[in-house]
């Protein structure tokens, strides 16, 4: 279910994109610093051959520089469902690398890691909006080392440039 409404969003927000004035974006359309939540959601085994999903929001602080490198911070706060006090929170250090498409759509690529919780890649799509301030975030894919750390993990958000 949280793939199909990541894809509609997504569909929803390329459209928008394209009833825009013919904008041409480029690497340099993204520079300094954007901020914003991601709420993210994780598959996990229930240990009787089902699954459940682990709810989280994660705190972006990306720097981009205008030309394909962003750095920043994510602080990533889990909570099992039934519990009301966290089940981690992790904050990790990034890099990475973009590309904006002529279209606004921003491919990303970042690695993550924490002295305490490990590291991860994680690739991103994002979408330039309002006035090039507002950047649109789905979460695509998470890979962890060691493999296996996370399962299935998806997500969306808004970032705000400031």
């Amino acid at each position: 279910m949280s793939r199909l409404v990541s894809t509609l969003a997504l569909i929803t927000i390329v459209l928008g994109i394209a009833s825009a004035a013919n904008a041409d974006f480029n690497d340099r359309s993204l520079k300094g610093r954007h901020t914003g939540t991601v709420s993210i959601t994780e598959s996990l085994p229930d240990g009787n051959g089902g699954s459940f999903d682990a709810q989280g929001d994660e705190l972006l602080v990306l720097d981009f520089d205008a030309a394909g490198s962003i750095s920043g911070t994510a602080v990533v706060t889990g909570r099992v469902p039934g519990t009301s006090s966290p089940a981690f929170h992790c904050t990790f250090a990034l890099s990475g690398s973009y590309s904006v498409a002529p279209t606004g759509i921003v491919t990303t690529t970042l690695a993550l890691s924490s002295s305490g919780c490990g590291s991860a890649t994680v690739a991103m799509t994002m979408a330039i909006g309002a006035f090039k301030t507002q950047l649109n975030v789905i979460v695509d894919h998470v890979d962890t080392d060691p493999p296996g750390g996370v399962n299935a993990i998806t997500g969306h958000g808004v970032l705000i440039k400031g």
